[in-house]
Protein backbone atom coordinates (compact mmCIF):
# COMPACT_ATOMS: atom_id res chain seq x y z
CA UNK A 1 0.00 0.00 0.00
CA UNK A 2 3.14 2.27 0.42
CA UNK A 3 5.15 2.22 -2.62
CA UNK A 4 8.81 3.04 -0.77
CA UNK A 5 7.70 0.30 1.89
CA UNK A 6 10.92 -1.73 1.37
CA UNK A 7 12.80 1.57 1.51
CA UNK A 8 11.64 2.77 4.41
CA UNK A 9 12.01 -1.02 6.19
CA UNK A 10 15.91 -1.05 4.60
CA UNK A 11 16.59 2.78 6.29
CA UNK A 12 15.52 1.38 9.46
CA UNK A 13 17.60 -1.59 9.42
CA UNK A 14 20.54 -0.51 8.23
CA UNK A 15 20.92 2.03 11.45
CA UNK A 16 23.61 1.07 14.03
CA UNK A 17 22.00 -0.28 17.03
CA UNK A 18 19.01 -1.66 14.82
CA UNK A 19 18.41 -5.70 15.08
CA UNK A 20 14.58 -5.84 12.95
CA UNK A 21 12.11 -3.83 11.69
CA UNK A 22 8.86 -4.65 11.00
CA UNK A 23 5.76 -3.17 8.82
CA UNK A 24 2.28 -1.54 9.76
CA UNK A 25 -0.04 -5.14 8.56
CA UNK A 26 -3.90 -4.05 7.49
CA UNK A 27 -6.91 -6.36 6.87
CA UNK A 28 -8.59 -6.20 4.00
CA UNK A 29 -10.67 -3.62 5.59
CA UNK A 30 -8.35 -0.95 6.38
CA UNK A 31 -8.36 -1.94 10.14
CA UNK A 32 -4.42 -2.67 11.53
CA UNK A 33 -3.79 -6.32 12.33
CA UNK A 34 -0.62 -5.68 13.53
CA UNK A 35 1.13 -2.73 14.59
CA UNK A 36 4.49 -4.17 17.23
CA UNK A 37 3.87 -6.86 19.81
CA UNK A 38 3.29 -6.17 22.77
CA UNK A 39 4.20 -9.05 25.59
CA UNK A 40 1.79 -9.83 28.03
CA UNK A 41 -1.52 -9.42 26.44
CA UNK A 42 -3.39 -12.53 26.98
CA UNK A 43 -0.68 -13.38 29.42
CA UNK A 44 1.49 -14.76 26.37
CA UNK A 45 1.80 -11.60 23.66
CA UNK A 46 -0.26 -10.16 21.10
CA UNK A 47 -0.35 -7.58 17.86
CA UNK A 48 -0.59 -4.06 18.99
CA UNK A 49 -4.02 -1.68 17.92
CA UNK A 50 -5.51 -4.90 16.08
CA UNK A 51 -8.58 -4.17 14.88
CA UNK A 52 -8.07 -0.21 14.99
CA UNK A 53 -9.81 1.64 12.35
CA UNK A 54 -8.64 3.38 10.04
CA UNK A 55 -8.14 7.22 10.04
CA UNK A 56 -9.22 7.02 14.02
CA UNK A 57 -6.27 8.79 16.49
CA UNK A 58 -4.50 5.75 18.32
CA UNK A 59 -3.11 5.63 21.69
CA UNK A 60 -0.70 8.37 21.48
CA UNK A 61 -0.46 8.40 17.96
CA UNK A 62 1.56 5.29 18.44
CA UNK A 63 -0.09 3.63 14.78
CA UNK A 64 1.90 6.89 13.27
CA UNK A 65 5.41 7.09 14.98
CA UNK A 66 8.82 5.05 14.10
CA UNK A 67 9.08 3.46 17.70
CA UNK A 68 10.49 0.52 19.84
CA UNK A 69 8.66 -1.76 20.66
CA UNK A 70 9.44 -5.57 22.10
CA UNK A 71 8.92 -7.62 18.74
CA UNK A 72 7.85 -7.64 15.30
CA UNK A 73 5.67 -10.21 13.43
CA UNK A 74 8.02 -12.16 11.10
CA UNK A 75 4.78 -11.82 8.02
CA UNK A 76 6.96 -8.60 7.53
CA UNK A 77 10.17 -7.84 8.73
CA UNK A 78 14.21 -6.99 8.07
CA UNK A 79 16.86 -8.92 9.94
CA UNK A 80 20.47 -8.37 8.85
CA UNK A 81 22.12 -12.08 8.16
CA UNK A 82 24.67 -11.21 10.74
CA UNK A 83 22.33 -10.70 13.19
CA UNK A 84 19.86 -13.76 12.61
CA UNK A 85 23.42 -15.74 12.89
CA UNK A 86 24.72 -14.16 15.55
CA UNK A 87 21.31 -15.05 17.76
CA UNK A 88 20.93 -18.81 15.89
CA UNK A 89 17.93 -17.94 13.49
CA UNK A 90 14.33 -19.27 14.58
CA UNK A 91 13.77 -21.58 17.13
CA UNK A 92 12.76 -24.88 15.09
CA UNK A 93 11.00 -26.06 18.00
CA UNK A 94 8.47 -23.03 17.47
CA UNK A 95 6.80 -25.05 14.13
CA UNK A 96 4.00 -22.47 13.99
CA UNK A 97 3.42 -19.63 16.28
CA UNK A 98 5.75 -17.40 18.20
CA UNK A 99 8.82 -18.11 16.36
CA UNK A 100 8.60 -14.77 15.50
CA UNK A 101 8.54 -13.03 18.72
CA UNK A 102 11.13 -15.46 20.17
CA UNK A 103 13.51 -14.37 17.27
CA UNK A 104 12.65 -10.72 18.23
CA UNK A 105 13.70 -11.34 21.72
CA UNK A 106 16.69 -13.38 21.46
CA UNK A 107 17.85 -10.09 18.86
CA UNK A 108 16.97 -7.59 22.41
CA UNK A 109 18.96 -9.70 24.35
CA UNK A 110 21.91 -8.68 22.33
CA UNK A 111 21.55 -5.56 22.93
CA UNK A 112 19.70 -4.41 19.34
CA UNK A 113 16.18 -2.52 19.21
CA UNK A 114 13.01 -3.95 17.58
CA UNK A 115 11.76 -1.15 15.36
CA UNK A 116 8.22 -0.53 14.21
CA UNK A 117 7.65 1.62 11.18
CA UNK A 118 4.38 3.07 10.02
CA UNK A 119 5.75 4.02 6.98
CA UNK A 120 5.87 0.51 5.58
CA UNK A 121 1.87 -0.15 4.94
CA UNK A 122 0.99 -3.91 3.33
CA UNK A 123 -2.18 -6.37 4.06
CA UNK A 124 -1.57 -9.14 5.44
CA UNK A 125 -3.68 -12.15 5.08
CA UNK A 126 -3.64 -13.31 8.60
CA UNK A 127 -3.10 -17.53 9.17
CA UNK A 128 -4.29 -18.10 5.52
CA UNK A 129 -2.02 -20.60 4.82
CA UNK A 130 -2.83 -22.21 8.40
CA UNK A 131 -7.19 -21.57 7.99
CA UNK A 132 -6.32 -19.92 12.11
CA UNK A 133 -5.35 -23.19 13.48
CA UNK A 134 -3.55 -22.86 17.01
CA UNK A 135 -0.55 -24.41 18.21
CA UNK A 136 -0.97 -24.86 22.07
CA UNK A 137 2.68 -26.43 22.24
CA UNK A 138 4.53 -23.39 21.12
CA UNK A 139 2.34 -21.15 23.62
CA UNK A 140 3.28 -23.77 26.24
CA UNK A 141 6.66 -23.71 25.01
CA UNK A 142 7.06 -19.91 24.32
CA UNK A 143 5.56 -19.26 27.63
CA UNK A 144 8.00 -21.51 29.82
CA UNK A 145 11.25 -19.95 27.82
CA UNK A 146 10.10 -16.43 28.76
CA UNK A 147 8.12 -16.69 31.61
CA UNK A 148 10.23 -13.99 33.61
CA UNK A 149 9.73 -11.93 30.85
CA UNK A 150 6.08 -12.15 30.57
CA UNK A 151 5.22 -11.82 34.07
CA UNK A 152 8.13 -8.91 34.06
CA UNK A 153 5.91 -7.02 31.71
CA UNK A 154 6.38 -5.15 28.27
CA UNK A 155 8.56 -2.66 29.06
CA UNK A 156 6.85 -0.33 25.85
CA UNK A 157 4.04 -0.91 27.38
CA UNK A 158 2.16 1.10 30.42
CA UNK A 159 1.58 -1.17 33.29
CA UNK A 160 -1.67 0.57 34.00
CA UNK A 161 -2.69 -0.31 30.63
CA UNK A 162 -5.22 -3.79 29.39
CA UNK A 163 -3.47 -6.82 29.39
CA UNK A 164 -6.87 -8.43 27.92
CA UNK A 165 -7.30 -6.47 25.05
CA UNK A 166 -4.89 -5.27 22.08
CA UNK A 167 -6.31 -1.99 21.77
CA UNK A 168 -4.05 -0.24 24.71
CA UNK A 169 -7.35 0.76 26.86
CA UNK A 170 -7.17 1.43 30.29
CA UNK A 171 -6.64 -1.99 32.37
CA UNK A 172 -9.95 -1.54 34.78
CA UNK A 173 -12.14 -0.57 31.85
Amino acid sequence: LSGNWLQAMVALAQRRGVGAVGAKLLYQDGSIQHAGVVLGLDGVAGHAFRHHRPNTVSYQGLTEIVRNCSAVTAACMLVSRDVFQKVGGFDERLAVEYNDVDLCLRIREQGYRIVYTPEAVLYHYENATRCGTRNPEDETLFCRKWDALLKEGDPYYHPHLTRKREDWSLGNV
